[in-house]
């Protein structure tokens, strides 16, 4: 039997809109018929030593891909996508309803690491978000199949 691949669904947790939280609770209900979804503590549960210590260090190093929902800003969403991209160097989806005014910086990240950090825009979270996460994890697929590193050496940018 082939081991599942990992997803760690990243997003706005504190003082969320409960509207929100309920659409993304049915997501990650649809994503575990395909995938082990790897979850964190959330607002209530230990210190914030242990938050941090479950989302970034267990979720967000290991998780075959994280998929950050950016309709909703947060603190913890952008510490986990600098984490992710620029600490551990790994694959993250970034999403984002086509209504969504996302930040210069977020958007710089997904066109300077191209091969790592793809960002994604959707209309419809339930029926499009399953593709753009198979999408993904096909070309990251590709690329280790190939040998291609995931951030290649790139020139300096002059500033």
């Amino acid at each position: 039997m082939v081991k599942k691949k990992t997803l760690y669904v990243a997003h706005r947790l504190t003082n969320a809109p409960l509207d929100f939280l309920m659409v993304l609770k049915a997501l990650k209900t649809l994503l575990e018929k395909d995938y082990e979804i790897l979850h964190f503590l959330g607002v209530n549960q230990g210190t914030a030593g242990d938050v941090y210590e479950r989302d970034i260090i267990e979720c967000v190093a290991s998780a075959d891909l994280v998929v950050g929902i950016c309709d909703q800003e947060s603190n913890g969403l952008g510490y986990e996508v600098g984490a992710r991209v620029e600490r551990y160097q790994k694959p993250m989806l970034t999403l984002a309803h086509n209504d969504t005014k996302l930040t210069r910086l977020l958007i710089g990240s997904a066109d300077r690491n191209p091969h790592c950090h793809f960002l994604r825009r959707y209309d419809d979270l339930l029926r499009q978000v399953p593709g753009f996460i198979y999408e993904v994890l096909q070309i990251v697929d590709n690329q280790i199949d190939q040998n291609l590193p995931l951030f290649p050496e790139t020139e300096a940018v002059a500033v």
